[in-house]
């Protein structure tokens, strides 16, 4: 459905014991191993999903590696498997500096949500880190820098059409993260039964019906001061942009209308 023309799972892979957790998959440095080597293979141009299973609860990790942190500590398992899954990707990347690929390859790290305890509020928990890696564009758009505005999964696909070029239809929901216009930047936040809608600085708490808080995360971070009262038209109209997107998002897949552009418009359902 997604339109891949392979897929790679355990059963393509020769495993001992120690190179699969028997409650997700196979561990990173194994699965990143065999995903150089794949790559490796791939007539260009090509597009391929890598899907780390090691940094996800229960944190499983192989026998021979070291745990830096104990179990007492906050968070020390999940510190753990970050150390592991890094050091992974130290090991792809050692390998795949070598291949001829490399250079004309963009990379994105991006987690699909965050982990862990101690947050100070809902935006935390949807805080996460995406880094783009891009050996043959060292210059230009895509020099050293941190990009703070505000962004989401979304943004990826029309983000890397950007990088190289393309102008295109797509049907993707977001927008480049390279785009400097001045109209505000959103994402949406799915903690059914409840949503996040973040607009510039401003987060929106609503539930299927109404907008419940806002807050400006910038000078309050830990949601503490309740701003729907005295910016009620600011919320409403949050929560309009917000109830738009979930009504217009969720009929185009219940209807599988949601395609990529070259392929024929289907008639809706009824």
């Amino acid at each position: 459905r997604a339109g891949f023309d392979r897929y790679i799972g355990m059963e393509d892979f020769t495993l001992t014991k120690d190179e699969y957790d028997p409650v997700w998959g196979v561990y990173d440095d194994v699965s990143l191993t065999k995903a150089n080597q794949e790559f490796r293979r791939m007539k260009e141009p090509f597009l391929a999903l890598w899907f780390s299973l090691s940094s996800h609860a229960p944190f499983n990790l192989p026998k021979w590696w070291v745990h830096r942190y104990s179990a007492s500590v906050q968070n020390g398992e999940l510190k753990n498997t970050i150390l592991y899954s890094d050091y992974s990707l130290s090991k792809f990347f050692e390998a795949a500096r070598k291949e001829k690929y490399f250079d004309r390859t963009i990379f994105v790290i991006i987690a699909d949500h965050s982990a862990g305890t101690g947050y100070t509020g809902v935006r935390e928990r949807f805080w996460i880190p995406c880094f783009i890696y891009a050996p043959g564009y060292s210059h230009g758009i895509l020099s050293p820098r941190r990009v703070d505005s505000v962004g989401n999964q979304l943004d990826i696909l029309p983000t890397l059409l950007d990088l190289v070029g393309i102008s295109a239809a797509h049907h993707a929901f977001g927008r480049s993260l390279f785009d400097t216009s001045a109209s505000p930047r959103v994402a949406m936040l799915d903690n059914i039964p409840l949503y996040g809608w973040v607009r510039d600085r401003l987060l929106l708490i609503a539930d299927s019906q109404k907008p419940l808080t806002l807050y400006d995360y910038v000078t309050d971070p830990s949601e503490k001061q309740n701003l729907i009262g005295e910016r009620k038209a600011e919320a409403e109209s949050m929560a309009r942009e917000l109830f738009s997107f979930v009504q217009v998002s969720k009929a185009l897949i219940l209807d599988n209308r949601l395609f990529p552009p070259h392929l024929p418009l289907q008639a809706p359902r009824g």
